[in-house]
């Protein structure tokens, strides 16, 4: 099945929890809209779904909208059955009154021109229009299928609201929806699939932070100068946190001045200025020593990763050490991401001594998001700020120069990448955050943030 690759995404609201795949709660027809969050943001509201034999019917157009601004809804209103096609993600899907069947098309960059791509959905029930003024309502498990296709997210309903949010699991492939069977399948694949993806850190020469892919903090909340480094060309780190992150513990004896470390069936036993080590026993030399730094204990990264069984990995250009433990695979963007993670913890923190987790500092950036009151008519940015033509804006690691408004619509020419992306491969980048390189693109104000 065709599908466009620009998935809309803001970085700086790095994504949030695994939403479960079902909900205990049916919505009934009483309320008049719900709120719809994404990565924990309301990002508008949508008439409330509706329960028609027992199953819960939603209204997909503005739902689908509110995730890719660029897709919508047309109706059919002349046709007999009514008609709707809404387009989503490159994506045209066809829905006729009282058809459980749904055809699909794939949308060319005009968004004028459709074809056939031979790919039939079917519903468990057929599509509704309830009301004069709205779409087609689908059923939940339609939605739940095409948002985690699209986007490995997952959508979840409760009394007052619709959450779209993360998913950290394979796709489901199968063609039918709705059997309480398949998801309660997919909901097992799901947790086997999380319990056994692994453990990834990363971490930056004299940088106080200690990264996973989903969160991450400092190494030590109590001193922020606690950080790799690196002697004698070799890169020593503060064993202890990383030791915990991956499950393993540290022990220490003063008398003995030695460190034992302990992870699943492995034990390293180590000294403290002395280059020797033992590895289950076996006696092992080491290139630099362990030493202790402002209290802390310093290890080789490689030489303690390696003997317990992790991989590592070490970017001379960004200093960044990665290890990889647990059938953690590397993945192309790790770097990237890890990269920016760090540089955007390191503008947030406002002192050496107001370190936040990347989960606060998050939360903190959503809190504020959430206090403002956007409108139908002002162009207002990520922080609430009014946009004019000539602004420079940002979105991800890219800015450009607001060429054009329309109501709560900017058009940016993007031509800037930070020294983040790597020269020769702005295009390819760009495409992470749904960002057209070196080109003019409407998008919601509301979306990117002025610059400073």
């Amino acid at each position: 099945m065709r599908r466009s690759s620009k998935i809309k995404g803001l970085y700086f609201a790095i994504f949030m929890i695994v939403a479960a795949l079902t909900s205990g709660h049916l919505v009934s027809a009483e309320s008049n809209t719900i709120h719809v969050l994404v990565g924990g943001i309301n990002e508008g509201d949508v008439t409330a779904p509706i329960v028609k034999d027992n199953v819960q019917m939603l209204p997909i157009g503005p739902i689908l909208k509110i995730t890719d601004i660029s897709g919508g809804e047309t109706v059919s209103r002349n046709a007999t059955p009514l008609q709707s096609f809404v387009t989503f993600m490159g994506t045209c899907y066809k829905f006729t009154e009282g058809d459980t069947t749904v055809t699909e098309y794939v949308v060319d960059e005009s968004s004028a021109n459709f074809e056939l791509t031979g790919q039939t959905y079917q519903l468990e029930k057929a599509a509704i229009f309830p009301y004069a003024s709205e779409g087609a309502f689908v059923p939940l498990s339609f939605l739940e299928k095409i948002i985690l296709e699209t986007l490995d997210k997952d959508i979840e309903i409760s009394s007052n609201q619709i959450t779209i949010a993360r998913l950290d699991s394979k796709r489901n492939q199968s063609h039918v929806f709705g059997s309480q069977e398949d998801l309660k399948k997919l909901q097992e694949e799901i947790t086997s699939d999380k319990n056994n993806q692994g453990i990834v850190l990363a971490m930056k020469i004299n940088s106080p932070w200690l990264l996973t892919l989903d969160d991450g903090g400092v190494f030590d909340s109590n001193d922020g100068s606690v950080s790799p480094i690196v002697s004698k060309g070799v890169t020593l780190l503060p064993i202890a946190p990383i030791v915990d992150r991956l499950g393993g513990k540290v022990e220490w004896s003063g008398s003995e001045h030695k460190i034992t470390i302990k992870l699943d069936s492995q034990t390293l036993e180590l000294w403290i200025d002395q280059k020797k080590a033992l590895v289950k026993g076996e006696e092992r030399i080491l290139t630099v020593a362990p030493t202790v730094v402002k209290g802390r204990t310093m290890i080789p990264v490689r030489f303690v990763t390696e003997n317990l069984g992790a991989i590592v990995r070490w970017d001379q250009a960004s200093k960044i050490v990665m290890i990889y433990y647990g059938g953690a695979k590397e993945q192309e963007t790790d770097l990237f991401t890890f990269d920016y993670k760090i540089a955007m913890l390191d503008t947030y923190k406002k002192s050496e001594e107001n370190h936040v987790s990347l989960a606060d500092a998050v939360e903190n950036i959503q809190k504020e998001h959430a206090k403002i009151q956007y409108n139908n008519t002002d162009p207002l940015d990520y922080s609430g700020r009014l946009i004019h033509v000539g602004d420079v804006v940002g979105l991800g690691t890219f800015n450009g120069v607001v060429k054009g408004i329309n109501g709560t619509k900017v058009l940016v020419y993007w031509n800037r990448a930070s020294i983040l992306v790597d020269k020769g491969k702005e295009e390819e980048t760009a495409l992470m955050f749904g960002i057209n390189w070196l080109d003019k693109q409407w998008i919601e104000a509301k979306m990117v943030t002025i610059g400073k």
